[in-house]
């Protein structure tokens, strides 16, 4: 069984690869769920864009990603309490690392 942000982690990247923006997920996928701390410049540089736009780029991709965590887990659970309770406690998880 995958955790429900694996399953949201998988759905955004092939959500991206089917728009035609696979390469450049591939670029800001370790920014959008913090696994890396690559500078925007270099992210810029690469993809031929502003940092401003990398920026905004990272912004809606972790807005579309909390959207499909939230999806995800509530598939889990039966009540609306239960899934707020739930996207804290894995809120608080993440703020631990």
């Amino acid at each position: 069984t995958t955790s429900p942000i694996s399953t949201a982690m998988t759905n955004l990247r092939e959500q991206q690869q089917r728009a035609g923006k696979g390469e450049s997920y591939a670029l800001l996928e370790p920014v959008v769920t913090v696994q890396a701390k690559t500078p925007h410049s270099d992210i810029a540089t690469h993809l031929g864009i502003t940092e401003q736009a990398v920026s905004v780029q990272v912004f809606r991709l972790r807005q579309r990603l909390r959207q499909l965590v939230r999806t995800e887990v509530a598939r889990t659970v039966l009540t609306n309490e239960d899934l707020e309770a739930e996207l804290n406690y894995l809120l608080a998880i993440f703020q631990r690392r």
